[in-house]
């Protein structure tokens, strides 16, 4: 009877499910990534406004400082929406990152996004840091320092 009402349990619970169009933010490579996205940015976050009641959980607006765009046209500061989940987010302000944009300014748990140092701001800067051994980041960033040498 137990398993009975388990599997009655199981049929009729509300599944949320989340998939992410032709790419697996952890699973696939960077270099995936740099061929899908339509954007991809290096910058650091200089200011954000949460709005809790857009979407599931919240949406935070923030505005992205450029200091490359690596591809795509974006320049100069662009402004971004980032989905929060349960009104939390691991984007934050002042902090530097390198984005992946697929289409469109908005962040969701699909897009790649690579936390850097907060005083990396030069393409230099970048490269050395790849260089590191030390640095889990370091490694991510190998591919997207090669596609930038290529263009």
């Amino acid at each position: 009877m137990r398993a009975f009402f388990a599997l009655l349990f199981f049929m009729v619970a509300p599944v949320m499910a989340f998939e992410c169009p032709g790419y697996d933010p952890m699973r696939d490579p960077v270099e995936t990534h740099i061929e899908k996205a339509s954007d991809i940015l290096f910058g650091r976050v200089s200011k954000g406004e949460f709005f809790p009641n857009n979407g599931y959980g919240g949406e935070i607006k923030i505005s992205f400082e450029i200091f490359s765009t690596i591809k795509g046209t974006l320049s100069k500061n662009t402004e971004i929406i980032v989905e929060a989940f349960a009104g939390e987010t691991d984007i934050e302000l002042g902090q530097s990152y390198i984005i992946f944009l697929y289409g469109n300014n908005r962040i969701d748990f699909c897009n790649l996004k690579i936390r850097l140092f907060t005083d990396i701001d030069t393409l230099n800067e970048l490269k050395e840091h790849s260089e590191r051994k030390d640095m889990r980041s370091a490694k991510k960033l190998a591919p997207i320092i090669s596609y930038i040498e290529k263009i």
